[in-house]
């Protein structure tokens, strides 16, 4: 689990979901740590390469990376691995940058200060060849608003503002317009699209693959995937035909979204900035009234942008991701405090999924002793405001959760009771959950009802785990096979710990 090191030290949180094509994502990574001038965290999110031998490349970066991510058996799409690659982040300054881009200039320390300025609402990139326009400065930090929403290969936004706009919409990815989608949602909930600015011929930012396929975007899937497009929602005739996706990007602005501010209307939202961001890029008031722009009007002062200094690479490492203890040894002190019937290799395995998604909200079905229990509150604990939920007809927990940092709620009765139910939707209250632990009646009907009972809580893309998995072996062998992932120790017994393997598995949800 990432701690957070934001009250330590400032710095920003770099994430590039990407997808084979691996020597462009190479490329990459040495240009970050070529050009960083700020202190940095990089987390790359692979979304299930198909090209042998991508994960084992990916992990020969592993001592310029601060985490990597896999997505195993499925694709999730590049809106989703944005997502997960952002939750996993310490920073709330996010930098995305597509895996076939490159960096030319630095631009960390400029991103970070311009994104101080809450009513920016997100950040591209961009050189202009002569003199840059009326701009807004901080800390002689040169960016100005945009007349248009700017391109989503390279972008920065805060975590807050992406926690609003409720992240990145994998609906939109198979039509390309994941990033419209986002930025648009940004300006409807009152922010700026801003373009961070920099006097020069040569480009913060260079798209490598576009230029070398001749000017053909594949940053937005035109070339082999480097994008993670999507095998969610049946859409592989739509893959094979991909150059037809700028007519069906079309029609999908202008049938799936009809109201005139729809979520990626760009003809609307082209003609509104233009509107709002006259020509000399002062800001329209009146217009700005119209999504709440014009509450930051007493906070925004233009001025004339200060002399741009090439700001030169300073030698810096990335932020270094340290985890207080391993996985193994938590476990193994779990296992010596608290009794519990989990296999510690296994309980090691499925801790290890669950801290990918650096969750906020677990519930657990069948706590008994709550070994497991223990597990999710120590997985939990860093972040705040965490929530913990155990449910069981006859809980014995053999820790004090009243004392944990963690808000802990043990619920008494079955699983399968609406009271019970509706006890932990009380408590969620509009939360979700990331991850849902069955280990209570071990038969197939019990599993699929607790499934289909607390699924709906589940966030997108989060995880069930199934404990004692060969007693319900007939209703796992209905489940999504490229979805499913099971774990046995062989020989049948753990290395550590007293209790016999009977095997877990997790299943991933879309």
């Amino acid at each position: 689990m990432i701690s957070s090191c934001q009250d330590e030290v400032p710095f920003v949180s770099v994430i590039i979901p990407a997808f084979n094509r691996f020597l462009y994502l190479e490329e990459l990574i040495n240009s970050i740590h070529q050009h960083a001038d700020f202190p940095f965290e990089l987390i790359v999110h692979d979304d299930n390469s198909t090209k042998e031998g991508t994960k084992e490349a990916i992990a020969t970066l592993s001592n310029k990376l601060s985490a990597t991510i896999f997505s195993h058996g499925f694709n999730l799409g590049l809106a989703e691995s944005i997502n997960r690659a952002v939750r996993l982040a310490s920073s709330n300054y996010i930098i995305m940058l597509n895996a076939d881009m490159q960096i030319e200039k630095p631009f960390f320390k400029d991103t970070y200060q311009t994104l101080q300025n809450i009513y920016v609402g997100y950040l591209t990139f961009m050189s202009v060849y002569k003199d840059i326009p009326l701009g807004i400065n901080q800390d002689g930090t040169s960016f100005m608003f945009t007349r248009g929403l700017g391109s989503g290969c390279a972008i920065a936004f805060r975590k807050d503002t992406w926690d609003q706009v409720n992240g990145w919409n994998n609906k939109t990815v198979a039509t390309g317009n994941a990033d419209v989608s986002f930025m648009i949602r940004i300006v409807k909930q009152g922010f700026f699209p801003a373009a961070l600015i920099h006097s020069t011929l040569d480009p913060i930012v260079r798209n490598i693959s576009n230029e070398k396929a001749n000017n053909i975007d594949s940053t937005i899937g035109r070339q082999p995937w480097d994008c993670s497009l999507p095998r969610l929602f049946n859409y592989s005739n739509y893959m094979k035909e991909s150059l037809k996706r700028y007519g069906a990007a079309a029609d999908a602005m202008q049938i799936s979204y009809k109201e005139e501010a729809g979520e990626t209307n760009l003809d609307y939202f082209h003609k509104f900035l233009n509107r709002l961001i006259k020509e000399n890029y002062t800001i329209d008031w009146e217009e700005a009234a119209h999504f709440g722009h014009n509450r930051w009007e007493g906070m925004i002062h233009l001025e004339p942008p200060k002399p741009i200094a090439e700001p030169q690479p300073t030698e810096r490492e990335f932020l270094n991701i340290v985890t207080p203890e391993t996985t193994r040894n938590l476990v193994r002190k779990i296992f010596l405090q608290v009794y519990t019937t989990q296999n510690a290799d296994e309980l090691i395995w499925v801790m290890e999924k669950i801290k990918l998604l650096n969750p906020t909200a677990i519930l657990e079905i069948g706590v008994d002793s709550g070994g497991s229990l223990k597990a999710w509150e120590q997985t939990l604990k860093q972040n705040k405001d965490s929530i913990l939920i155990g449910i069981d007809e006859n809980p014995n927990v053999e820790w004090n959760y009243l004392e944990s940092n963690v808000s802990v709620h043990i619920i008494q009765g079955n699983s399968h009771d609406p009271k019970v139910l509706q006890e932990v939707e009380r408590i969620l209250k509009d939360r979700k959950l990331d991850f849902i632990f069955i280990d209570a009646q071990h038969t197939p009907a019990a599993a699929r009802q607790d499934t289909e009972t607390y699924q709906p809580l589940l966030k997108p893309c989060g995880l069930i785990g199934y404990h004692d998995i060969g007693d319900i072996h007939a209703y796992l062998d209905t489940l999504n096979p490229s979805r499913l992932e099971k774990y046995y120790m062989n020989p049948p017994y753990s290395n550590f710990g007293l209790q016999a393997t009977i095997g877990i598995a997790i299943y991933y949800m879309s």
